[in-house]
């Protein structure tokens, strides 16, 4: 069962909503909590969530969950409690801010992580055409008997997208990540972790890195071709913050951090993306089809003694009743 819940209004004594069950997280840019609807089964957790909303736009959320089980894997002790809440203090402006604790005890016999992490986001529609957006967050706690530094784990991610007025709607956006990484010269643990993310939205569609021991850097263009249809290219920069540390995604590890002097140039992507939506009634349609071409740096080839290419290409139907 992909989410199964019940869900109480104005509860007696609590007020606000109140929803118990199998559900989907998505909360602010979903750089740490995602519902990674991109893949076939998505994430969902068990658990209740309260929210409180003071108007249309303003909410705060409550929530302690469990991620939901899957078989053949150890999650049923990755237990989440914190609150996500927002803000908007202009007509164009939004301020996101959260506080978060993780604990998992399924990261090896005897070992368990308690992780707390603090954030905050601000986004601003400066005019109808420019849009900026800021998010910085950092965590601290114990993994394995090793501490977690507050203000030494971090990570932080800044971007403008511009949107002319034109009949093709083109857009051009930049985008710069840093996330720290573990230094193996230390007893602490500084690599930051991005928790729940959707990383398909922000570190290139190959999944090849995630916001982890990394500095990335994006640059976007993209235009409606069709009435229904637009297409985008995005380059990717990608390095690692510490050359002791892994730098990988779900999908690959560009580094395992093992080879002492090693290149931090991780390498570049290059992404190009066609979406369609259809237009019809009732069902909500819509296609997309990418490609991405991956070309490692020298950091992959020193680490794992490849310069291989790599290629990927999807075809994605999504159907919304």
């Amino acid at each position: 069962i992909h989410q199964g819940w019940v869900q109480i209004k104005n509860l007696p004594g609590i007020g606000g909503t109140t929803r118990v069950g199998r559900q989907v997280l998505s909360f602010g840019s979903q750089r740490i909590i995602g519902g990674l609807d991109w893949l076939n089964q998505g994430r969902r957790f068990d658990g209740a969530r309260q929210t409180y909303n003071w108007n249309e736009k303003d909410q705060l959320d409550l929530f302690f969950v469990q991620l939901r089980e899957i078989l053949n894997q150890d999650n049923d002790d990755s237990i989440m409690v914190g609150g996500f809440g927002t803000v908007h203090p202009t007509e164009k402006s939004l301020l996101d801010a959260y506080a978060l604790h993780l604990y998992q005890a399924n990261t090896g016999v005897g070992m368990v992580t308690n992780r707390t992490t603090l954030g905050v986001r601000y986004v601003n529609d400066f005019t109808d055409n420019l849009k900026f957006e800021a998010e910085v967050a950092t965590q601290t706690g114990e993994q394995n008997g090793a501490d977690i530094p507050f203000g030494e784990t971090y990570a932080g991610v800044a971007s403008l997208r511009f949107a002319p007025d034109a009949e093709m709607k083109p857009w051009v956006m930049v985008e710069v990540n840093v996330a720290s990484g573990d230094d193996p010269a230390t007893a602490d643990n500084e690599r930051f972790n991005s928790l729940f993310p959707t990383l398909h939205k922000y570190w290139g569609m190959m999944d090849f890195a995630d916001w982890a021991n990394l500095m990335h850097g994006m640059a976007q263009v993209g235009a409606k071709v069709t009435d229904n249809g637009s297409l985008s290219a995005s380059f990717h920069i990608f390095r690692a913050m510490e050359e002791g540390d892994d730098v990988k995604g779900p999908t690959a590890t560009l580094s395992n951090g093992a080879a002492a002097g090693s290149s931090k140039d991780m390498g570049h992507e290059l992404d190009f993306l066609y979406k369609h939506t259809f237009p019809t009634e009732r069902v909500k349609t819509s296609l997309q089809v990418g490609y991405g071409v991956f070309l490692p740096g020298d950091g992959v080839q020193d680490a794992l003694a490849t310069d291989d290419v790599a290629h990927f290409l999807y075809v994605m139907n999504d159907f919304r009743f």
